[in-house]
């Protein structure tokens, strides 16, 4: 449910007013993003986004389309892409691009061979990190990750804490399959986050304070050639204007959406929110303790389930499970206005897989959180959540997940003093985040400080 670091950093890019003279001329930033079927599976390939002279338009190309990729459950973890496939096909294309129409070039973090393309033609190369900080510690170390055996099917490891830097808080069964599964991948993206001239950030300074300044420091240490890339967190990204005046047209046309009617119906912070974003294929046994978990309390809830293709409600979910909920709940399987249904005031409480945007959507709407991770780094992003902010209640994995423990987790999110006071500290950084990309604030000036960088050249 969240956008393309491409879609991301269009909006970015209408918001400066001081990014006017990078279309003035004949060059302009060049995005490489990568483009993903629902659920992170299927034919990826990388496009090229041209922004127009007045800001007011993006062209997109896709350079390579893979039509071939199969539908692996190895692509579950997005840093298990095809990148290696799509290196030897957009190489054959890069005759097409001009480069002297560009000035930097900016890569979704799993796009790193692009870097080639940079060197090429001497600009500089920005990394786009669209989860959170301690992803990029992982990336930045992911060689000595690999060869220290820090990876989730370690039998020994898996319960330890990890001995890297700025990544104590984690255990080793909470890093990415990939580590495991696609080692050369990691010690590929160590080297691209070591050389980058820049990592921008979809966060903002206050909210991962500490991580931002172990990266800072790490990177001192681990920079190659006597080049340190520039740590720039420029988020929350969907607090900027662009992204409002969508969001607000978006509000409009959700006004009629059944989900938000059956909000309306609802007392105020009654309501358990459930989704899992565009991930669909739930286990059944894990839909099942969840039904459990629901039923043995009596909150309302509105719970959001994409379904597989050919795959009916009544395929996965308990034949009397509706019937038994449907005074308090509401099934949806089709798409929701999620950030209408966080901001709404019935909603007060999100059992999230913890997708970092959606992490994101929850604190700028300060709705706590059941953390419920799946695949990925979202474990990661749950521990953070969990023990460092403190913005949520934790909930097993879901090879672990059982009823009384969704049960007992959502009394506390939704009944509980935790639940209030988790409440408050997400108030905090909900107003936090709205300075931080106000005009002098951190990721204002960070953003400033990457367009003077481009600029100059």
């Amino acid at each position: 449910m969240g956008l393309h670091p491409s879609s991301r950093m269009q909006r970015v890019l209408t918001k400066f007013d001081s990014a006017d003279s990078l279309f003035e001329g004949p060059a302009s930033p060049l995005i490489v993003d990568r483009r993903v079927a629902h659920a992170i599976k299927g034919p990826a390939s990388p496009v090229v986004v041209r922004m127009s002279s007045n800001k007011t338009s993006f062209t997109e190309e896709l350079l390579v389309h893979n039509s071939d990729q199969e539908d692996s459950p190895l692509l579950r973890d997005s840093e298990q892409l095809p990148e290696h496939d799509l290196q030897k096909q957009f190489q054959a294309h890069l005759d097409q691009l001009d480069s002297s129409k560009y000035t930097c070039l900016i890569a979704d973090m799993f796009l790193g061979f692009t870097k080639e393309l940079a060197d090429k033609w001497d600009v500089p190369w920005y990394m786009m990190i669209s989860t959170n900080t301690s992803f990029a510690l992982l990336m930045l170390q992911g060689q000595a990750a690999v060869e220290g055996g820090w990876h989730p099917n370690d039998p020994v490891k898996k319960n330890r804490s990890v001995e890297l830097r700025g990544l104590e808080i984690f255990r080793a069964g909470e890093l990415p399959d990939g580590l495991s599964d696609d080692p050369d991948s990691y010690c590929f993206h160590a080297i691209g986050t070591r050389t980058a001239a820049g990592l921008l950030i979809n966060t903002f300074e206050s909210l991962e304070k500490q991580q931002l300044d172990t990266l800072r420091s790490q990177l001192q240490v681990m920079a190659l050639d006597g080049k340190v890339p520039k740590v720039l967190p420029i988020g929350p990204l969907l607090l900027l204007p662009s992204f409002s005046q969508n969001r607000r047209r978006k509000q409009n046309s959700s006004e009629m959406d059944p989900a938000i009617q059956w909000l309306d119906s609802r007392s105020e912070s009654s309501v358990l929110y459930i989704c899992f974003g565009s991930y669909r294929d739930i286990p059944t046994y894990y839909i099942r303790e969840l039904e459990r978990g629901l039923l043995l309390v009596d909150i309302p809830f509105l719970w959001a389930q994409r379904l597989p293709p050919n795959i009916l409600k009544a395929d996965v979910f308990s034949p009397d499970f509706e019937s038994r909920t449907k005074d308090r709940g509401l099934l949806v399987t089709d798409w929701v206005p999620q950030r209408e249904i966080l901001d709404h005031p019935s909603t007060g409480g999100f059992l999230s897989h913890c997708g970092w945007n959606s992490i994101l959507e929850s604190v700028l709407s300060a709705v706590p959180i059941m953390a419920c991770p799946l695949y990925a780094e979202q474990a990661m992003n749950s521990r953070f959540i969990v023990d460092v902010l403190e913005m949520a209640v934790e909930v097993n994995r879901s090879d672990e997940l059982t009823g009384e423990e969704v049960a007992a987790a959502a009394v506390t999110i939704m009944t509980g003093e935790r639940g209030s006071q988790i409440r408050q500290r997400m108030l905090k950084s909900k107003n936090a985040g709205h300075e931080a990309v106000a005009e002098g604030g951190s990721s204002h000036r960070y953003f400033e400080e990457f367009l003077a960088d481009i600029s100059m050249r």
